[in-house]
């Protein structure tokens, strides 16, 4: 996933402080990239997601209703729900971990 990349270099920070060189390039860096990871996970883990998901439930939704999945899958259409319990399992964190982002956003903005 794209934001991962980012959420690496920001990994950096945990093991070698960026505090520590305040005005380096690497303190730049390591700001730069807790920037970008923040918006990536934004627009791609939360906002993405959920966009993902509800074109997914609507799909399920239809093929349910008119037979479908039946007709395609005899048998099968657990598969469906199951899918959709994932969809609701992963969307909760997906929010969990806004939750701490925001946190630590705050935390490095108080810091500033």
């Amino acid at each position: 996933e794209f934001s991962s990349i980012f959420l690496v270099f920001c990994d950096l920070e945990v093991y070698f402080p960026a505090h520590m060189q305040e005005g380096s390039f690497y303190g730049t860096f390591i700001l730069a990239n807790q920037v970008i990871f923040a918006t990536a996970f934004f627009a791609y883990r939360v906002f993405g997601w959920w966009a993902v998901s509800r074109t997914l439930w609507t799909d399920v939704k239809q093929v349910l209703s008119n037979g479908m999945a039946e007709n395609l899958r005899p048998g099968k259409s657990y598969v469906l729900y199951f899918f959709l319990a994932l969809s609701i399992i992963l969307g909760s964190l997906q929010l969990l971990w806004s939750y701490h982002l925001i946190l630590k956003v705050q935390e490095i903005l108080a810091g500033l």
